[in-house]
Parts: C-alpha cells; sequence; structure tokens
C-alpha cells in the first residue's frame, strides 16, 4: 500500500538540527554556531573553507581560580571537532590525545553527554576551560574532579614481579 503524501513528508522529517544534519561553514552557519562567543571570550575565527567542510577558531581564554590564559584551537568539520591547547608547556596533560588536544569525553559515551554543534561554539570553548581547570587542579591535588576513564600507567616494578605459582 503507497504511503499518504502526508506520511512520506513525516518520513523525511529530521529530528536532528540542520546544523547537525548537514555542515558546510557558510557565514550563517559560522555566525549560528559562534551566537554570543565573541561576547564570552576573545575569538576569532582563523579559517573556514566549504571545500575542505572546515571551520578553524582560535580562542584566548582565561582558566578560572589559576588566572592563566591559555590559547585553544577549536577545528570543526564533517565529522567532529578538535579542540587544542596550543600553548601548553610543562607535564603532558592527563586527558589528550598526543600532546594537547584535548580528550573531553570518553570515546563511548552517549550522544546526550557529548557536545554537537547545535549546542554552539561557547558551550565547547567554556568546556575546554573547564577540562583546562581539571588539569590544573589535579596536577595541584592529584584528583581528578568529574568522570573520567583513564588507566594509570603500570609501574615497572608492579608489571616484573612474579605471578603466583612461578
Amino acid at each position: 500500500m503507497p504511503r499518504s503524501p502526508k506520511r512520506r513528508r513525516e518520513h523525511w522529517r529530521h529530528t536532528k538540527p540542520l546544523i547537525e544534519r548537514m555542515w558546510i561553514p557558510t557565514s550563517t552557519v559560522i555566525a549560528a554556531l559562534e551566537g554570543d562567543t565573541k561576547t564570552a571570550h576573545d575569538v576569532e575565527l582563523v579559517s573556514r573553507s566549504t571545500a575542505n567542510e572546515q571551520a578553524v577558531w582560535r580562542a584566548r581564554v582565561r582558566v578560572p581560580v589559576y588566572d592563566i590564559v591559555h590559547t585553544l584551537r577549536i577545528e570543526l568539520g564533517r565529522n567532529g571537532h578538535d579542540v587544542y591547547v596550543e600553548d601548553w608547556t610543562g607535564e603532558k596533560l592527563r586527558h589528550t590525545y598526543g600532546e594537547c588536544r584535548l580528550c573531553m569525553w570518553y570515546p563511548s559515551d552517549p550522544p546526550e553527554k557529548r557536545w554537537k554543534k547545535s549546542d554552539g561554539l561557547l558551550k565547547l570553548i567554556d568546556t575546554a576551560v573547564l577540562h583546562v581547570f581539571k588539569e590544573y587542579y589535579f596536577r595541584e591535588k592529584g584528583e581528578w574532579l568529574g568522570d573520567e576513564v583513564h588507566e594509570e600507567p603500570r609501574k615497572a616494578a608492579a608489571a616484573s614481579r612474579p605471578q603466583e605459582g612461578d
């Protein structure tokens, strides 16, 4: 039995916002993402490519309590986003991929725990600032604030310890 025209329209109705379904960094999409980000942070759009479907921002942010300023680089593309602390010096960050790309979510976290483009750039930057705050706090107190999935590196002595029955 063929679907009625009304039923066909409902079939094509999407529950995700347009910015989630279709990622091409046009001026309109960039403006929607930025929202009031520039009133809260010193942010500039560094590059934008509709051909590569990517946009890159640089943001100067102040980490609360520690009153330290860092530069974040935010890269958004069709398949996701990356946030880097460009000017990090010293000990490697606890939750990163590589040197300074922040790991703010566990890869298998459900969608409601992750940032999405429709949340806007401000929420992503604020989440990154909170993450950097947690990095500083961890260095000071030895405790990670909030959820974390992190395995401590095995100590050489523990790894070479004879097992029962050896």
